[in-house]
């Protein structure tokens, strides 16, 4: 794992849409931005999801994800590292300028902030949740 920063600030007015999510795909998965899909365009979150597990299925690598119902960083945080024991998690929610953000924490602290500014995450999304993911490879012999 590598941590880098994104290469994309999320400025839709001028048809610019951050790339934290990629950035933290190819963190955990030691890729360069250049091999993860981005897209400059309006995407549902089930268009998002489904081009990014669509990439992952090509790579051998699922994808699980909890939502996770108000609350605050610090709680959302103890919850996801009570499930994680000790792996690495994306963990989503609105970033100090407001838009939907996403990190990669470990137990139940942030460990790398893909964003220029480093904004960080201070409460849930804009619908009210915290993501967690975590990026998973099947037990062998498990049909896929």
């Amino acid at each position: 794992m590598r941590f880098v920063k994104q290469l994309f600030r999320h400025d839709p007015a001028n048809g610019v849409y951050g790339d934290c999510y990629r950035t933290v795909v190819a963190c955990l998965l030691d890729l360069d931005h250049d091999h993860v899909p981005h897209r400059h365009e309006v995407l549902s979150n089930e268009e998002q999801c489904g081009a990014m597990d669509a990439f992952l299925r090509d790579r051998g690598v699922h994808t699980i994800r909890i939502a996770l119902n108000g609350g605050d960083v610090d709680g959302a945080l103890a919850v996801a590292a009570t499930l994680s024991d000790g792996l690495p998690y994306l963990f989503s929610g609105q970033s100090r300028n407001g838009t939907n953000h996403v990190v990669i924490a470990r137990d139940d602290r942030i460990i790398h902030d893909p964003s220029l500014d480093d904004s960080g995450i201070v409460g849930p999304t804009d619908v009210g949740q915290f993501w967690v993911e975590w990026l998973v490879l099947p037990l062998k012999g498990y049909p896929v």
